[in-house]
């Protein structure tokens, strides 16, 4: 009898710290990401330079996301998602102290853009950075 109890407490604690392990993980995912507020606030600043220079939501424009993978693994992962998801990209193989190899990858959209666009897109990407584990970098386009 002493046995069954000390089990049966023993799963009432396991099963009190694994709700409270859940409920740390939900709290963590929905706190909002510092970075990617970061590339959102700064796209904003980006749409009014790109309006100052004749953008609007009307004009095609290619845009350039930036990503960097430090692991073949990684890099490998992004590149199959951009291909899945029908996003051209080009890659270029870097190595810093001649020792340490990297992967800068660049995906291109060209489509008609605004900032909610915009605002979605760099999610996306943001999102698929972490999920396959390399560094989003921002955005950038050529002005036509």
């Amino acid at each position: 009898m002493k046995l069954y109890k000390l089990l049966n407490c023993s799963m009432i604690l396991l099963n009190v710290f694994l709700v409270n392990l859940v409920s740390a993980e939900n709290i963590k995912m929905n706190e909002p990401d510092e970075k990617l507020t970061k590339f959102l606030e700064l796209n904003k600043e980006t749409w009014k330079v790109w309006e100052a220079n004749g953008v609007s939501s009307e004009t095609e424009l290619t845009v350039d996301f930036n990503f960097y993978a430090s692991s073949e693994g990684a890099y490998k992962a992004l590149s199959a998602e951009l291909k899945d998801s029908g996003i051209s990209y080009r890659e270029k193989t870097t190595r810093t102290l001649f020792i340490l190899k990297g992967w800068e990858i660049t995906a291109s959209i060209t489509q008609k853009w605004s900032l909610a666009t915009i605002q979605g897109k760099t999610g996306y990407m943001y999102i698929l950075s972490k999920q396959t584990n390399t560094v989003y970098e921002g955005l950038g386009a050529l002005m036509p």
